[in-house]
């Protein structure tokens, strides 16, 4: 026994006297695997060209990148994408596979908010606000029956929006900052002029003007989805086989078709009531895309604005800002199984950013200051 225990201990001192003696085992080359991330949602950036020394890759739409058989050791890291400001730090790259996390920082402070509909399930539709600039967002008002679509800035105060669908929808008024609900009536898709003297709606399969201070209905017309221009003269909207575009200016119609199988629908007005940005689609089910057109309407030729990639990629229900070049649109670009809120310029070779954050599918977005 004595004598085991003896050969153990001589074991034990070669063993670790040799392996004291060894080299320590350098760092390995490994994969370098990371994320970028926007500073202020903190949801991926995809579509970012990174490059570290040698090497260069594309972030994907969840905004990863990998760079195999990367070196240890230090690197210039350099990352650019439009919509954002160009980055680049230096990076001690130590060989292991854990994944990285970058942040880059939009390049423009953008302003205003955007008021839309935020819904979890079919049955779960309610009213959130966007403050732009810091991207933080809020529930408007806990509502009962939760169903509250198609919401609209009147002013600065108030919001119309549509509660419930079909026959059985109403049109309502809420005062954020005091939180009080007016019932305005029976009604979808209402729209207001910056004024709030002249609203559009749909009612039974007809399109009405109306004015609230006076209770005057100056016209009626058959149609879907009305929008009503910032100065209240012009009113754009669709009807049922989607294949024009219809404009009532001061009660006479004119209308835009752009021919082919192309269908129309949710315009919205430009700034100064020159412009119309619309959904463009074939398919129900496949790619939608947002164009506009200005004036003289009837004579137009369609500009796009956004160009989907994704085979049932849907950029959906654009608002104009209060700038003539920007719109922001509800789509399923980042995330296939929900909707977010996208910016984009007109004249920007399509390059879009996502000022959304969070679960939850956000649409029918109207941008207000």
């Amino acid at each position: 026994m004595e004598l085991m225990f003896k050969k153990v201990i001589i074991i034990l001192i070669i063993v670790f006297g040799v392996t004291g003696c060894l080299p320590k085992p350098k760092s390995r080359t490994g994969d370098f695997n990371a994320v970028v991330l926007d500073s202020l949602t903190k949801e991926p950036v995809p579509g970012v060209n990174v490059s570290i020394g040698d090497k260069a890759d594309t972030t994907d739409l969840m905004g990863k990148f990998s760079l195999v058989g990367l070196d240890p050791g230090e690197y210039r890291l350099k990352m650019e994408r439009s919509c954002y400001r160009a980055k680049e730090l230096s990076y001690n790259h130590l060989g292991k596979p854990e994944l990285v996390r970058f942040y880059l920082q939009p390049n423009e402070e953008l302003s205003g908010r955007i008021v839309y509909s935020l819904y979890k399930s079919k049955i779960d539709r309610e009213l959130y606000v966007l403050d732009l600039r810091t991207r933080s967002c809020s529930k408007l008002k806990e509502l009962p029956d939760t169903d509250e679509t198609n919401p609209c800035w009147v002013g600065t105060e108030l919001i119309a929006f549509q509660k419930g669908r079909g026959d059985s929808a109403t049109i309502q008024f809420l005062n954020p900052k005091s939180q009080g609900i007016e019932f305005f009536g029976a009604g979808e898709h209402p729209s207001l002029d910056q004024t709030g003297n002249n609203m559009v709606y749909k009612l039974n399969g007809a399109i009405i003007k109306y004015e609230p201070q006076t209770g005057n209905i100056p016209y009626t017309a058959k149609g879907w989805n009305p929008v009503i221009s910032r100065k209240g003269s012009k009113v754009a909207y669709t009807k049922g086989d989607r294949l024009s575009l219809y404009i009532n200016i001061n009660g006479s119609e004119v209308s835009f078709t752009p021919g082919g199988d192309f269908k129309l629908d949710n315009p919205c007005w430009s700034p100064d009531g020159t412009k119309i940005a619309f959904e463009v689609y074939s398919d129900a089910e496949g790619q939608r895309a947002i164009y506009y057109i200005q004036e003289p309407f009837w004579s137009a030729i369609m500009q796009p604005i956004t160009k989907p990639t994704g085979p049932k990629e849907q950029h959906r229900h654009p608002t104009w800002s209060g700038q003539e070049n920007t719109i922001y649109f509800s789509a399923n670009i980042v995330y296939t199984s929900r909707t977010d809120i996208y910016m984009v310029k007109i004249g920007s070779n399509f390059e879009w950013i996502m000022v959304s954050k969070g679960s939850g599918s956000k649409d029918y977005p109207c941008w207000g200051e």
